[in-house]
């Protein structure tokens, strides 16, 4: 895991190279209670566990890029609706993109500039973090970021 400052949105991210949904971290590393997600994968995995995960620790938005994203972004939808129980407002809902027509660099530019938390879930949600499963996608991450001029804490 490394640990940036995109110096553009001034947002702190940590970028988490994985070979499997399993490998998400089950203490948060970073201190903010909320966080906005960008999956990254180089196939299609099934995200349910990770969903569930993330949600139990602040998921206040993802993004989600790579083959099957807009699978991959319907199984979040699903796991933030859960059985139906709790019931979102327009300004607190989890919210959800998926970029299938977009480069990595793209998405990640919409993650850090474009995509923020609804209303009642802004304050306390200062983590970005980029989940990337495959070979090779974590340096794109990482170029991506450096392209944009961010710095490693």
């Amino acid at each position: 895991m490394t640990q940036w400052l995109d110096t553009q949105s001034k947002k702190h991210v940590w970028v988490i190279a994985a070979e499997r949904i399993a490998d998400w971290p089950t203490k948060r590393p970073w201190r903010s209670k909320g966080l906005g997600l960008l999956f990254v994968a180089d196939h299609v995995f099934d995200v349910a566990p990770l969903a569930k995960r993330a949600l139990r620790q602040g998921l206040a938005f993802v993004c989600v890029w790579g083959p099957g994203c807009v699978i991959a972004e319907e199984t979040f939808d699903e796991a933030i609706v859960g059985d139906g129980t709790r019931k979102e407002t327009e300004d607190d809902v989890v919210l959800t993109t998926s970029h299938a027509d977009e480069s990595l660099e793209e998405a990640v530019e919409f993650f850090l500039d474009t995509m923020s938390p609804s209303k009642a879930r802004v304050a306390g949600c200062d983590a970005r973090v980029v989940f990337v499963l495959g070979a090779g996608l974590h340096e794109r991450v990482e170029r991506a970021l450096e392209h944009r001029r961010a710095v490693r804490e």
